[in-house]
């Protein structure tokens, strides 16, 4: 068994698209569902009464989570570079600014990041259909942000909208 260094770890999780700790997932902003705990069995819908249950429940139930924990690359980016995270994330067309944005950069080690986006508009990135996505840095400096969707993530997930309304 080797031995790897916590940023290589820590890169691997990113890359999954796996958050952990208060840091990674900001306690009171993102629910239990948007962190990918319904896919990683971190949620039980039969267990009965905990706290955030009915609200875990109805959600997954409606079958709608607009927003997740999604792996990012950022471009470009020096290995040793440390940007100061949260970061917002924006389109490059400016469309999303009404509606605050993408979303933000949680946490990255060199060029792979983990983001809190609004899946719709990130999606769109990833597949090369919407608008590209920056970082909004100090000093009007701009960073690319790449997202990528985890191919462990259930072929559905932000696409639920989409699918209700052709029912």
């Amino acid at each position: 068994m080797s031995v790897v260094g916590e940023d290589l770890f820590r890169r691997y999780r990113y890359q999954l698209g796996a958050a952990e700790g208060d840091v990674e997932i900001p306690t009171g902003v993102v629910a239990p569902l948007e962190c990918n705990l319904d896919a990683l069995n971190g949620i039980s819908y039969t267990k009965g009464c905990y706290i955030g249950q009915e609200r875990n429940s109805f959600t997954h139930y409606r079958g709608i989570v607009r927003r997740r924990m999604m792996p990012v690359t950022l471009p470009g980016l020096e290995p040793s570079e440390r940007l100061p995270c949260p970061v917002p994330i924006v389109a490059a067309d400016g469309a999303t600014k009404s509606q605050g944005g993408v979303g933000m950069l949680t946490k990255h080690v060199g060029d792979a990041g983990i983001a809190y986006v609004r899946l719709a508009p990130a999606l769109a990135a990833a597949e090369g259909e919407g608008a590209p996505l920056h970082l909004q840095l100090e000093g009007n400096r701009m960073q690319a942000v790449v997202p990528h969707r985890p191919d462990w993530w259930p072929n559905e997930w932000g696409r639920e909208e989409s699918r209700q309304q052709g029912q």
